[in-house]
């Protein structure tokens, strides 16, 4: 099965449902097909061949949906790129991939006139006609208007020799702790996670879930393609900087979903009126993307109360789940990311070791990395880089990141557990903690931790405080209180612009 044949057989269920929601329109699976497919013969006569990569540089709309879903009905490659992107960075992934294509939005066409002459396996830039016709001319390079790909072709899907073992799609990491590196995904990778996530989560036609992350970020491609494997709908929301307006859309459309990561629950509760409102369509809520404290999972249960929780856990090499807790097990089981997800199974190396992983999601390994992938994959498990234990009931928990721990004084610190104690305080709404050179200890700690609306803090009571609750080992030399931390456009903080 190719991640394709999600939206055509809802197309062919349910033609007339409302499979797309974007600023007050809906758009039908009968519609979204159609355009999809002719975008995809589009770019067949472009030249666009089985496995070449086509890069898409758009922020969540129906350009986007309609792009990505064409892209791999042509039997191409999608490398869906970071759209807070800046030239330097985007050069590095356009030429990494050797990208073939890039379907942008109109504002990236600068940058991309810039690097043109970088880019010698670059053969088209599809945009908006209006954009197009306003910006200076490519020298080498052809450039196409979406307009005319969704108005010509047919409405049929394109002959296409794909196999469910070809890449799919190319995801790079994030960079958040070292260079990004470009995970290879196949069809049967992404097909075989996202049923199993429509499986436990037992997603419906009737599911139609509020996306504010990312379409590009793996967390937000795993809910587009469940919902639509589901035949359920999707309401895209660019506009959680306003989190009162995102609550406002998830009442309007009736959502009976919301996923985020754990600063996207941090923002709602600190920042938003979510307390006050009732949302009765709201089936369950879902996070990932980073482990969520078990206060701030408290916080989320009792705002949303008697809506679900699920937790959940993964990677973007895992395509990208990997475990979930079952919201029954939540009140006795905090901190916990559950058990294994269907198909795939868990083992740890040692009583607490690295957590590693083996299902049928499992990457095909990273783009020209030969060595990388022999590191993260050995004896068909991969190593995920999470530290973990399991309870004598099999709950996992994650104690740490193999990467993340801090050597202080010849001890070795877990950068989560001095995070987990800092959000205990209730007056701190998020807390990040890397560790800095110091000419005695090696590595001394440093905290960030940003104080909730209206509140204030007291640094010597806190550290009066951490002394009950850490070692002396673990207490942070400094805490730095801002205003807000840096983080990725999925809402990752950046522990490298911190150390910076």
């Amino acid at each position: 099965m190719l991640i394709q044949n999600f939206l055509e057989s809802a197309a062919a269920r349910f033609p007339d449902k409302d499979a797309v929601w974007h600023k007050k329109e809906w758009m039908t699976y009968a519609q979204l097909e159609a355009q999809a497919n002719r975008f995809a013969h589009g770019l067949q006569k472009l030249g666009i061949q089985r496995g070449d990569r086509v890069a898409l540089l758009y922020e969540n709309s129906f350009h986007y949906v309609i792009s990505h879903f064409a892209i791999l009905k042509s039997g191409a490659v999608n490398v869906s790129l970071n759209t807070e992107t800046s030239a330097q960075p985007l050069e590095y992934l356009l030429r990494d991939c050797e990208v073939k294509a890039i379907i942008a939005a109109g504002k990236y066409l600068p940058m991309l006139l810039q690097m043109e002459s970088a880019l010698p396996d670059l053969k088209a830039v599809i945009a908006e006609r209006e954009i197009l016709a306003s910006s200076p001319a490519f020298s080498h390079v052809r450039t196409v208007a979406l307009e005319d790909l969704y108005s010509q072709g047919s409405e049929h899907p394109p002959v296409c020799e794909t196999q469910e073992t070809d890449l799919a799609s190319l995801v790079y990491t994030s960079g958040s702790t070292a260079k990004p590196k470009g995970v290879m995904l196949s069809h049967r990778n992404l097909v075989s996670n996202a049923l199993a996530v429509v499986q436990y989560m037992t997603l419906t036609p009737d599911d139609r879930i509020l996306c504010v992350l990312p379409f590009h970020y793996i967390y937000g491609t795993s809910l587009l393609y469940t919902h639509i494997a589901a035949g359920g709908s999707v309401v895209i929301e660019n506009r959680f900087a306003y989190p009162n307006v995102a609550l406002d859309t998830l009442q309007e459309t009736e959502a009976t979903g919301f996923a985020g990561v754990p600063s996207t629950f941090a923002i709602l509760l600190a920042k938003s009126t979510v307390r006050k409102r009732v949302f009765p369509h709201l089936r369950y809520v879902a996070q990932a993307g980073g482990a969520m404290v078990p206060s701030l999972q408290k916080e989320v249960a009792e705002a949303f109360h008697p809506v679900k929780l699920f937790i959940m856990y993964g990677c973007t090499e895992a395509a990208p789940r990997l475990t979930y807790l079952d919201p029954d097990a939540l009140p006795s089981k905090w901190g916990s990311i559950g058990k294994p997800i269907p198909g795939v199974e868990i083992m740890l190396a040692g009583e607490t070791g690295e957590i590693m992983a083996r299902g049928p999601n499992i990457m095909m390994g990273y783009w020209k990395d030969p060595q990388g992938t022999a590191e993260a994959i050995r004896d068909g498990w991969y190593f995920t880089g999470d530290l973990g234990r399991m309870d004598e009931e099999g709950f996992l928990f994650v104690v740490g990141r193999s990467k993340d721990i801090i050597k202080a004084g010849g001890n070795r610190v877990s950068a989560q557990e001095i995070e987990e104690a800092l959000m205990e305080f209730e007056n701190v709404s998020e807390a990040a903690v890397i560790g800095v050179p110091d000419d005695i200890l090696g590595e001394a700690i440093k905290a960030f931790v940003v104080i909730k609306p209206g509140q204030s803090l007291n640094l010597e009571a806190m550290k009066t405080r951490l002394k009950l609750r850490l070692s002396v080992f673990k207490q942070p030399k400094w805490i730095e209180i801002r205003d807000n931390l840096p983080k990725s456009a999925a809402g990752k903080i950046l522990k490298n612009e911190l150390k910076a």
